[in-house]
């Protein structure tokens, strides 16, 4: 009997403390989400960083050291994106397979494919946004997936109770070359 109730216990204290997959996000989580990141596009197109800074995750503070930097690396992002040109054609964003319990937050990983002009080229951007969230709470913070795309495993030095299984969405840039 004791044995059990052990073994109850242990299954019990896995369950809570690890990463779990919780299903499929509501459809009002979806829209907010995909309209977040559409208005993250347009400010980071339009040259405004505020909106990108207050919308992303924590856990890029951390790793660049401070806000201050951030917004530096944000400024400079925006200045060469402007200074090359960059144009968003389109940007379709899919539905979140899952949702997953990850500690005290929650997080979903959102398929894209983006279409931008960019130097005199024209890039197919397949990638994902992660958005993320404290348990209980309506407001989401997000991270680009393109700093995963040269190593994947360092989502799990951001996120160390993300299940090791999760599947991530395709992440990668074609190149066209346009004629002149």
């Amino acid at each position: 009997m004791k044995s059990n109730i052990l073994i109850i216990i242990i299954i019990l204290v896995s369950f809570f403390t690890c990463g779990c997959y919780s299903g499929p996000l509501s459809k009002k989580d979806v829209a907010l989400i995909h309209k977040d990141i559409n208005h993250m596009y347009e400010a980071f197109e339009n040259g405004d960083f505020s909106l990108i800074l207050n919308n992303t995750h924590d856990s890029i503070l951390k790793l660049v050291g401070s806000k201050q930097i951030f917004e530096k690396m944000l400024d400079r992002a925006i200045e060469q994106a402007k200074s090359n040109g960059l144009k968003y054609i389109n940007n379709k964003l899919y539905q979140p397979d899952n949702l997953y319990i990850v500690g005290k937050e929650e997080i979903c990983f959102i398929p894209r494919v983006s279409t931008l002009k960019i130097d005199g080229k024209t890039v197919t951007r397949k990638g994902f946004m992660i958005a993320i969230r404290k348990k209980g709470e309506s407001k989401w913070k997000y991270l680009d997936g393109a700093g995963f795309k040269q190593n994947p495993n360092s989502l799990w030095l951001i996120f160390p109770k993300l299940p090791r299984d999760v599947k991530l969405p395709e992440n990668y840039d074609k190149i066209h070359y346009d004629e002149r």
